[in-house]
């Protein structure tokens, strides 16, 4: 069995608390920047630890910015987005999975086509619709626009889980007298846990931290404040 010399492991150690040094000091001076005061911001000695800690910034972040109905607002249109998607998913998936032929070839090309369009050609073409629909500046329209910018990756991440479950097991299934959506629901679901949990992850972090359009989209329609935030 070998072993790592104790100057080489004695380096190793050194090296991972300089990498984890790099990426644990700007969290570090965002925590003690976020209890500074605005004199002490506006200053130019720089100071890790906080001379005068407060939390004015805390207070005004939560009431004058509304923070917290901006916070309970992305968690809702994120939940509800992450929802639809994987419902809208799985027998995509396992369509683009299982199945040869047209429908397959126009879903990849769908996929291909959503990815490579930039997210500003496509936010007139969204003012339209949603505002024909009566669901402008509403947590309702963001939701539909995230699910349908969502849902193509979702597609292909899912759509790999499913293909890498061997076909033998529904072929047995079915010989047992299993349907389709049995098949499906008993034997596909379970298989391809790991692949709906991340595609859940994926679809929630995006649509969490998608910014662009809940930005852009109201500002478009009227010069009032907007609703979501």
């Amino acid at each position: 069995m070998n072993r790592t010399p104790p100057l080489a492991r004695f380096f190793q150690y050194i090296v991972l608390a300089l990498f984890i040094v790099f990426l644990g000091f700007p969290f570090v001076w965002l925590i003690s920047t976020s209890f500074k005061s605005d004199r002490e911001l506006n200053s130019l000695a720089v100071h890790l630890i906080p001379t005068e800690p407060t939390f004015d910034n805390f207070v005004q972040a939560l009431q004058s910015q509304g923070l917290v109905q901006a916070a309970v607002n992305s968690i809702v249109v994120s939940l509800a987005t992450t929802i639809v998607v994987v419902l809208v998913a799985v027998p995509g998936a396992y369509v683009m999975a299982r199945y040869r032929g047209r429908i397959r070839a126009a879903g990849v090309g769908w996929i291909l086509v959503s990815q490579i369009i930039p997210v500003p050609i496509i936010i007139i073409p969204m003012f339209f619709i949603l505002r024909s629909m009566g669901l402008f500046d509403s947590l309702g329209g963001l939701g539909i626009v995230y699910v349908v910018y969502s849902l193509p990756f979702a597609l292909w991440m899912l759509q790999g889980y499913v293909a890498g479950i061997p076909i033998d097991i529904e072929e047995a299934a079915a010989i047992d007298g299993a349907g389709r959506l049995r098949v499906l629901a008993s034997v596909v679901l379970p298989l391809a846990r790991p692949g709906l949990i991340a595609t859940a992850i994926f679809t929630f972090v995006s649509a969490y931290n998608e910014f662009f359009f809940a930005l852009v989209l109201p500002r478009a329609a009227t010069s009032t404040p907007s609703r979501l935030r």
